[in-house]
């Protein structure tokens, strides 16, 4: 394609943004027979123009299906060193913004395309299938956002079969193999920083294993994926006060809702034992406040108030002992 005001390397969005705003244009049988006979003028011109430029230098030309099977099978390229097997929300970051690499899955198999950045990258032709699976897109030969993503799509009949096939060979043989698409459930979104790392996997074992100094740690609980901090509870990465032998105290029991109580403002708690449950949660127990993994900005500031005050102190405790000493 080309278009007057467009940028090399556009052309095809350009396409398909027409396409899909001409899609929405309600047209009556009198503009269709209209465009009908421009479109075959048109096609006319086109034709008579080829002609021409072929009357300038008559070359014997070769069928496509005739000079592919003549020629040279192309040899795709070798796999990338390190093959990759990520989760489609981690796919969806290889989509080539600020120059990073272009990945795309196609029938699980993850094809690096950065080297056709021009047509996948931001802004190209193609961008949209950059960092998505898109079986189902070239099975059916569709652009549609809504068909991107399908893990559960499987062709419907021969037709797409045979295209799907066609497309990963086409692929195949320009773009390199990077991995595959692991089509294992996602994660569960965590909480951010060092608590939304998972935790190592449990032994199989039910046994309680050996800690340092021939102490046992408790299995965790049946069902949970995390370990969860001794202090405060919280799920995430193994806390490391735990190591001190810390454990998190058990809270006290619930006296039973009076009846009547279960319904209407507060359920029938006072707002100050409502604010005094809050104050004594394990979350606000005054040694969670040791383990950095749950330091909040309050925490964090006093930290930084009292390490420069001990600095100062320091400075100044040291240099009048500097000077009683030189005296």
């Amino acid at each position: 394609y080309a278009f007057r005001g467009v940028a090399a390397g556009k052309e095809a969005a350009r396409v398909q943004k027409y396409l899909k705003a001409f899609d929405k244009v309600q047209l009556n049988e009198e503009e269709r027979d209209a465009m009908l006979v421009a479109m075959q003028r048109i096609y006319a011109d086109t034709e008579a123009m080829m002609k021409e430029v072929f009357d300038l230098n008559p070359v014997e030309g070769i069928a496509y299906s005739s000079a592919k099977e003549g020629g040279a099978e192309s040899q795709p390229p070798p796999p990338c060193k390190e093959q990759l097997e990520i989760s489609l929300s981690e796919l969806h970051g290889f989509n080539g913004a600020d120059g990073g690499r272009i990945l795309f899955s196609l029938a699980g198999e993850l094809l690096d395309v950065s080297s056709g950045s021009e047509l996948y990258g931001p802004g190209g032709g193609y961008s949209l299938l950059a960092g998505r699976d898109v079986t189902r897109c070239l099975a059916t030969m569709s652009l549609e956002s809504t068909d991107l993503d399908d893990l559960a799509w499987e062709p419907d009949n021969a037709e797409e079969e045979k295209t799907l096939e066609q497309w990963r060979e086409k692929l195949k043989v320009k773009y390199p193999v990077a991995g595959r698409l692991s089509k294992s459930p996602e994660p569960a979104a965590g909480a951010a920083g060092l608590r939304q790392r998972a935790a190592p996997a449990a032994p199989a074992s039910t046994k309680p294993a050996a800690a340092a100094g021939g102490k046992t740690q408790e299995a965790p609980e049946a069902g949970g994926d995390t370990q969860k901090c001794p202090i405060s509870g919280k799920e995430g990465a193994g806390c490391p006060m735990a190591t001190f032998g810390i454990v998190k105290p058990k809270a006290k029991p619930k006296a039973a809702p009076k009846a009547g109580a279960s319904s209407g403002f507060m359920a029938g708690k006072s707002l100050i034992a409502a604010v005094e449950e809050q104050q004594n949660s394990s979350d606000d127990w005054w040694l969670s406040r040791l383990c950095p993994l749950h330091w909040d900005a309050s925490t964090m500031k006093a930290i930084v108030v009292v390490a420069v005050a001990s600095w100062f102190s320091g400075i100044f405790v040291g240099w009048n002992l500097h000077k009683q000493l030189m005296s």
